[in-house]
C-alpha cells in the first residue's frame, strides 16, 4: 500500500518539477560561474565581459588550443582570462573547451572553471551539460 501511496506523490513531485524548470531555469543555465569563496553566483556586470571574452574565442575562425582572450571590469575589479584549452567534435557539433580563471580584489583566490562550448542548431554558442 505503501507504494501506491508514493507513486502518486512522486509523480506530482516530478510535474512540479518540470513547471517549475519551465518558470525558473536552472542557475547552471543562465550563470554556471560562482565564487568559490563565497558560493554565492558572480555577478551579471561581470558576467558580461567575461562572456564576450568567451564569444570572442569561439568565434575566431579556425581558433587553436592556447588561444587566450583577457577580460576586466573596473567597476568592480574584477579580471579573468578564457582560455581554449581543447577543440572537440561532439556529435556533429564542433566544441571548444575553455579554461576560465576569474579574480576579484575581494576574494582570497581566484575561481576556476573548465567548461565545454558547444554551437546549438541556430549557431548561438551555449555550455554543454
Amino acid at each position: 500500500m505503501r507504494f501506491v501511496i508514493r507513486a502518486p506523490r512522486l509523480a506530482m513531485l516530478a510535474i512540479a518539477g518540470v513547471f517549475a524548470a519551465g518558470i525558473f531555469p536552472a542557475a547552471a543555465q543562465i550563470n554556471p560561474f560562482t565564487n568559490s569563496n563565497t558560493g554565492r553566483p558572480i555577478g551579471q556586470a561581470d558576467l558580461t565581459p567575461l562572456f564576450a571574452s568567451v564569444d570572442k574565442l569561439n568565434k575566431t575562425p579556425n581558433v587553436k588550443p592556447g588561444a587566450e582572450e583577457t577580460w576586466s571590469n573596473p567597476a568592480t575589479g574584477a579580471s579573468g582570462t578564457s582560455r581554449l584549452t581543447a577543440v572537440r567534435k561532439i556529435g556533429s557539433a564542433t566544441c571548444h573547451v575553455i579554461h576560465h580563471e576569474i579574480k576579484s580584489p575581494t576574494w582570497s583566490s581566484p575561481s576556476v572553471y573548465d567548461l565545454t562550448w558547444c554551437p546549438d542548431a541556430t549557431g548561438a554558442w551555449k555550455i554543454r551539460q
